[in-house]
């Protein structure tokens, strides 16, 4: 099991020392939650506001959020941090490996990855981000707008992804993030990879 912490106003490399602490127990809160309800994996949003603050301050000030966080958790007890508002994956990467925590790995946002925002097409995220992948989000759009598409609909090559997000980072698992999953689960059996749903 795997569940999604809060993202709204967390801002790890926020310059207010008050917005760094309301992210701080906002995610606390989701980690108690999670250890009762016996879920050791949480995913949360990196935070990134590129046009609000330096690539470099960003890593620094959040490496050692991160780490802060992780302070007082259990060992079994991990987190995926995913991509939003990044343009390329050289900076997940550089996180993370600040970090430098075993538990402590990466989310890929697929339709993120896509919008206008990222100036690297969602495929070439894959390989820089492979060796911390451990969790991938699924769904399409034009480029344009994170619409949270079906997977078969939109500009991504769904199917190029997901083989080479199995072969690049086999420990990864998938969520697919639409209001309807139904159209995704279709779209998959129709490639070969599930069964048909009911």
């Amino acid at each position: 099991a795997i569940v999604h912490g809060p993202f709204t106003e967390i801002i790890p490399a926020s310059i207010d020392h008050r917005a760094v602490e309301l992210g701080m127990e906002r995610l606390n809160e989701a980690f108690r939650l999670a250890e009762r309800a016996g879920v050791k994996r949480m995913v949360v949003h990196s935070g990134y506001v590129p046009l609000l603050y330096f690539r470099q301050w960003h890593i620094e000030k959040s490496c050692a959020f991160w780490r802060a966080f992780m302070e007082d958790k259990p060992k079994d007890f991990h987190i995926y941090i995913e991509n939003v508002f990044e343009d390329e994956p050289a900076v997940m990467r550089e996180l993370v490996e600040s970090i430098d925590d075993p538990r402590v790995k990466l989310c890929l946002d697929v339709g993120h990855a896509n919008t206008c925002v990222s100036e690297t097409p969602p495929m070439d995220w894959i390989v820089p981000m492979a060796p911390w992948l451990r969790h991938v989000h699924l769904h399409n759009n034009q480029g344009d707008t994170d619409l949270h598409a079906p997977l078969g609909e939109g500009s991504i090559p769904m199917r190029q992804i997901i083989d080479t997000v199995l072969q690049a980072a086999p420990e990864a698992t998938f969520t697919i993030e639409n209001q309807d999953a139904l159209p995704s689960l279709h779209w998959l059996a129709a490639q070969g990879s599930i069964e048909e749903p009911l």
